[in-house]
């Protein structure tokens, strides 16, 4: 009978390139032989799962030695198994990153692997915090250009910033900005502008979107047909910055999904994982609407693509699609509202998209602002949680399922405090603060692509920072789940909690 050991190195590291790291490092602690294995070669590197890593400032996945990069893959495995079996998450350390006179001290728009965009009077900035409690800023626009929507990812030592910005047309077009920034210490806060094009309908006289970047892709959903009188629908404008390369289309239901929900915007809007679309909610008329419409789009290839140095640029042509409707409540005697914030979307076996949403009975015991995604029971901690598990079938047959759980909400005992109410973290989303006296954090633990039930987890503060610090100023709250750590961003500077 063979053995594992008598496989050739070859055959072992295509076969880890098909797992996640929790089989890598289980892999690893077999015997000396399979760590040294994982650490020489590139598996940990191509794995599933390598964003995940926290890997020093200055280095990528292609750079950075193998011993140090085993070593942040045991850091991401151990806070994963916390996330998934703690109640309660307890600081290991912190820091305060104090702003020096060069940095912004305004809306932060999105954080990206410890890149924080800050938009100011001044235009768009990037504040860097590296590994030695100190930061960097990257002056990035001038105010007047940009409109209000932006997303970041990093590819390497770049950051890979795009945005909406205004032009001098007389239609008032907006125009799609794309810039690659450099992190690298030779060219650090070098810019090149891969995208600058005017997206034909969008204007900013009326318009709402969703702007997604994803790799070399970046998609726009918005409002078609801003004139007075013209029709409106929803454009889907999506590019390829690399290749300079480009498609529109305005969106036509080609089903009978009823109409109360609004053609011009969606409610939100995803890239599908390791699939070439993106899904979509349509924003619907009333906000307790018991009825859900989903819709995938296929992102076009670069062949079907035209280039953006044609001139003149081509109308957006007209795209068929098919919506997944699901009724998801029948109790009309209650009233429910759409999370929008907490959703998971992923894969399944058969290759349709799987995804899950959430509402909530809303309770009037709550000292948030108005529009916060605060849901709590008269005793203070979360309530009754509806989970949705919607499937939108990749062949146009079978028909869309939905499955639905209602989740008492219960954590644990260190949650019934004196606290009226709590923040509500998601992971890797920017939250603001809409407490003025509240100091207790829940976070939304729930694996990727997993089928498990959501919990919520409480969120330690320490008490140093409680004591020292106003919560009213803590304006806005992000929890990294690659790095286990929070971020709490106030007027003077950015806490950086390690969990």
């Amino acid at each position: 009978m063979g053995h594992l050991n008598d496989l050739a190195v070859e055959i072992v590291v295509m076969t880890m390139l098909n797992v996640g790291i929790r089989d890598i490092v289980h892999f690893s602690q077999t015997c000396s032989r399979y760590r040294e294995l994982v650490i020489s070669t590139k598996v940990l590197r191509r794995s599933r799962e390598s964003d995940k890593f926290d890997i020093p400032f200055g280095t990528t996945l292609e750079t950075i030695d193998g011993e140090t990069l085993f070593k942040a893959a045991l850091e991401t495995l151990a806070f994963q198994s916390r996330l998934s079996f703690s109640d309660r998450l307890v600081p290991r350390r912190w820091e305060f990153i104090q702003y020096d006179q060069n940095t912004p001290r305004s809306r932060v728009l999105a954080i990206c692997d410890n890149v924080l965009l800050y938009f100011t009077t001044n235009g768009l900035h990037l504040v860097i915090l590296t590994h030695q409690n100190q930061q960097k800023t990257i002056s990035v626009t001038e105010s007047e250009t940009f409109i209000g929507y932006a997303d970041m990812t990093k590819i390497g030592n770049s950051v890979i910033l795009a945005f909406l910005a205004s032009s001098e047309s007389p239609s008032r077009q907006l125009r799609l900005h794309v810039k690659e920034i450099s992190l690298e210490q030779d060219t650090f806060g070098n810019q090149i502008m891969r995208i600058n094009s005017v997206i034909h309908g969008l204007s900013e006289s009326f318009f709402k979107a969703e702007l997604l970047l994803r790799d070399d892709h970046v998609c726009v959903l918005g409002t078609w047909g801003a004139t007075h009188g013209a029709s409106r629908g929803t454009l889907f404008f999506v590019c390829n910055w690399r290749k300079n390369k480009a498609k529109s289309f305005v969106l036509c239901d080609s089903t009978e999904t009823g109409r109360s929900w609004s053609t011009s915007f969606p409610a939100w809007a995803d890239f599908i994982p390791d699939r070439n679309s993106v899904i979509f909610q349509h924003n619907t008329v009333f906000f307790d609407d018991p009825k859900i419409i989903i819709t995938e789009i296929m992102i076009p290839g670069d062949q079907e693509m035209y280039s953006l140095d044609t001139s003149p640029i081509p109308e957006p042509g007209r795209m068929a699609f098919k919506s997944s409707s699901f009724v998801c409540f029948n109790d009309y005697t209650k009233s429910y509202e759409w999370l929008l914030c907490p959703r998971v979307v992923r894969i399944d076996e058969s290759g349709d998209a799987v995804l899950d949403v959430f509402a909530r009975e809303p309770s009037a015991n709550s000292d948030s602002d108005s529009g916060s995604d605060d849901c709590t029971t008269p005793d203070g901690i979360p309530g009754t949680v509806h989970r949705f598990t919607l499937r939108c079938p990749q062949s146009p047959s079978p028909k869309s399922e939905f499955e639905a759980t209602s989740i008492v909400l219960s954590p644990s005992s260190e949650l019934r405090s004196e606290t009226s109410a709590f923040v509500h973290l998601y992971p890797d989303q920017l939250v603001g603060n809409g407490h003025l006296s509240v100091e207790g954090l829940v976070l939304l633990a729930q694996e990727p692509h997993s089928l498990s039930k959501p919990r919520w987890v409480n969120i330690s503060v320490p008490k140093e920072i409680i004591d020292e610090y106003r919560w009213r100023d803590m304006g806005k709250f992000y929890f990294d789940v690659a790095r286990g750590s929070l971020l709490m961003i106030c007027r003077d500077g950015i806490f950086c909690v390690q969990y």
